[in-house]
Order: C-alpha cells, then sequence, then structure tokens
C-alpha cells in the first residue's frame, strides 16, 4: 500500500521531528520515495512495485531534515525532470547530496535535446548520487495514462 502524504505544509508551517521519530508527519521508514508528481498520477503508482513508498511534495522535501531523511532508509528516489514551483531535479540531486544519500535517483523526462548532458551537469552537484535520466517519448508525465 502506498503511504498517502498531504500535499501542504501543517498549519505551523515546520516539519517536527521528536528525538527522530519524524512526528506525525513521515511514516517510519520509505524504501521509495516520489517527489514532485501531479496528484492525478497518484493512482498510477498504486500496482504493488511501490509498496512502501512515500509521495511527499517539494516543499515537504525541501523542508526534511537529514535526520529525518535518515530515518526513512530510503533507497530509490524518482521525480519528474520539471517539478512545479521552479524546482527540477538539479535541486532534488543536491538536497540528496546534502543528506549523503546514496541511492538511486531517476528523473523522468518527455523529450530533451540531450540527456546525457544534462545528467552530467546534476553528477557533477551530486558525485554520490546514482542518477539517472529517464526521457519518455513524447509523453506527459504529468497527464493520466488512462482516460475514462
Amino acid at each position: 500500500m502506498i503511504i498517502k502524504h498531504d500535499f501542504g505544509l501543517p498549519r505551523d508551517g515546520r516539519i517536527t521531528s521528536s528525538a527522530c521519530s519524524c512526528g506525525n508527519y513521515l511514516p517510519e521508514t520509505a524504501t521509495r520515495l516520489l517527489l514532485g508528481f501531479n496528484p492525478v498520477c497518484h493512482s498510477l503508482f498504486d500496482n504493488g512495485f511501490f509498496d512502501a513508498s512515500l509521495i511527499l511534495s517539494m516543499t515537504r522535501f525541501l523542508a526534511l531534515q537529514p535526520k529525518q531523511f535518515a530515518h526513512l532508509a530510503t533507497s530509490l528516489v524518482m521525480s519528474p525532470l520539471v517539478v512545479a514551483g521552479g524546482k527540477d531535479a538539479m535541486d532534488i540531486a543536491a538536497k540528496l547530496e546534502e543528506f549523503g544519500f546514496c541511492g538511486r535517483y531517476l528523473a523522468f523526462v518527455s523529450v530533451v535535446p540531450s540527456t546525457s548532458l544534462i545528467a552530467r551537469e546534476i553528477r557533477l552537484v551530486a558525485p554520490n548520487v546514482d542518477f539517472e535520466l529517464i526521457e519518455l517519448s513524447k509523453t506527459d508525465i504529468n497527464q493520466p495514462v488512462f482516460r475514462g
């Protein structure tokens, strides 16, 4: 089951931590972290592969403290290349590097002129993160795949 998460900040504007229990806002673990996806896409992740996943907005992710992130025991992070609010994979990779994350980070994009150039620039910012840019063939990843 996917761990659903609300997509705004708590009323006081802070994500709290009490002795690294991460308060009431975060689960104990989340081996897969999905960042910045349009809420419409969340139903697409409900297929069993994403069990023990946590879906966070960029606001929540950027507000995480290193102890909170470490407590999640995340090994895979996924996001679109460009996220709402002017943030992108470079911001995510920099934050992951700051957290000491050495796992895999997959960013998805519909189409770009040079995936290798973008990937190289992101690896310069986050050399310890196993980054891969996945180009989807002219598919808007922020639109639902299934209609009906």
